[in-house]
């Protein structure tokens, strides 16, 4: 029988797909990108930051509600739900109130019926090491996020794994990196 686990998921752009409303924003502010654009580290280099962090506002904000689940999430999220511990790290702006846009994405997208609540962790969005700080706690073993940066401060995860959907973050790194959610039952089933 396979060893239960502790994974954890980072919500935005890799549960929540912010895709088109980083597109429409984009395209609002003066910028034409396309969808390989939006992955954070490419459009942090496509435009300039105060109009980065503008979208960035955006889609934690009122837009969060409006986006939908990464292809494939919510099916996985299902499977592997009945094997192992499922917890959310997410970094967002507490102190503006942003996480409560993602807590109604989470109910409105019955996540709950899988991940319950008390498995779900909001952490400053300016704090490094503040995710790993409660993956430690919690005893984590596999995370996922779709940003190199924040991998690289989760020390204390054995199995950190890249979600790359568009295959554009192609520096060298030592992490296992997908482009689809259904690739990673597989991952997990060989630890």
């Amino acid at each position: 029988m396979p060893k239960k686990l502790s994974i954890g998921f980072d919500l935005d752009g890799v549960i929540i797909d912010h895709t088109s409303n980083k597109l429409h924003k984009a395209r609002e502010l003066g910028y034409e990108l396309e969808p390989q654009d939006t992955a954070s580290a490419v459009m942090k280099l496509r435009m300039a930051l105060p109009h980065y962090r503008e979208i960035q506002r955006h889609i934690y904000g009122p837009a969060t509600v409006s986006a939908p689940a990464t292809n494939g999430a919510l099916e996985t999220i299902e499977k592997l739900a009945s094997a192992h511990d499922l917890y959310i790290i997410s970094r967002r702006d507490i102190a503006s109130g942003m996480e409560q846009s993602a807590r109604t994405w989470l109910k409105e997208h019955e996540i709950l019926v899988h991940i319950p609540e008390k498995h779900i962790f909001f952490v400053p969005h300016d704090v490094v090491g503040a995710k790993d700080k409660v993956a430690r706690t919690i005893g984590i073993r596999v995370y996922m996020d779709d940003q190199l940066k924040i991998l690289h401060e989760l020390p204390s995860v054995a199995m950190r794994v890249l979600f790359d959907p568009f295959w554009v973050q192609t520096a060298s790194h030592p992490f296992r990196a997908i482009k689809k959610w259904q690739e990673l039952p597989a991952i997990i089933a060989r630890l």
